[in-house]
């Protein structure tokens, strides 16, 4: 294409493909510790010694970014996360040692390692696994940290916004903070509820093998959601 548009090309082309995801290489570089360490601007940025700037451009905020990404789960920026965690963090930008930096980060938060595997960014692949607890045991550990208020205003809110904004209508409104899940047989929803006693809790219902066809599920997730805010 580019030598049929007039584009000199020199050398020879070069295909090069992810590795497979359902390898014993693919778990085992996923599962060797990586020390994190903060990011900064000053640890991120690149480097300009005998360079010449042409042009900058400051991006939003990591926040807002990561609000858009939640609220209408933009997939692509999940997937473009957990490739520049790996090189921020890890050895590369593959999605191999993205997921390295994420597994480390959730044992560093507490969560069992046995509990999950992760295979990409944004929960597409029929590989990723995690149980209820991981996911709970991950709320908990970020409403206590400084940026956990911002994280959880990231979340679709049940009847306000995102893609939860025509589920939990009437009180439930503006109650739900949570992620939802979505796939042909799968429907999770994940997240922060004010109970009717005021307190904060934490949720996750992952519902597997479902109906294709039907709200069925959808619909058992919101009730579970409701009555757990009433009866605490």
């Amino acid at each position: 294409m580019l030598l049929a548009r007039g584009v000199t090309v020199q050398g020879a082309a070069k295909a090069w493909h992810r590795l497979p995801v359902d390898t014993e290489d693919y778990r085992a570089e996923v599962s060797q510790p990586v020390a994190l360490r903060p990011l900064t601007l000053a640890t991120i940025g690149p480097p300009v010694t005998g360079l010449t700037i042409l042009a900058t451009h400051v991006s939003p905020p990591l926040s807002d970014d990561v609000t858009v990404t939640n609220k209408v789960s933009q997939n692509l920026h999940a997937e473009l996360y957990q490739r520049l965690l790996g090189r921020l963090e890890g050895a590369d930008g593959s999605i191999a040692q993205g997921a390295r930096v994420v597994r480390q980060f959730l044992i560093n938060a507490g969560v069992d390692p046995d509990d999950f595997l992760f295979y990409d960014g944004s929960g597409l692949s029929g590989d990723d696994l995690i149980t209820p607890r991981a996911a709970t045991a991950l709320l908990v550990y970020a409403a206590h940290q400084p940026w956990g208020q911002a994280f959880r205003s990231s979340l679709p809110i049940g009847g306000v916004d995102g893609s939860l904004s025509g589920r939990f209508a009437g009180p439930m409104k503006g109650k739900v903070f949570a992620k939802t899940g979505t796939l042909s047989e799968v429907n999770a929803l994940s997240g922060y509820v004010t109970a009717a006693s005021g307190r904060m809790l934490v949720f996750s219902i992952l519902c597997n093998d479902r109906q294709p066809s039907g709200d069925a599920a959808r619909n058992a997730l919101d009730r579970i959601v409701t009555e757990i805010a009433a009866a605490n």
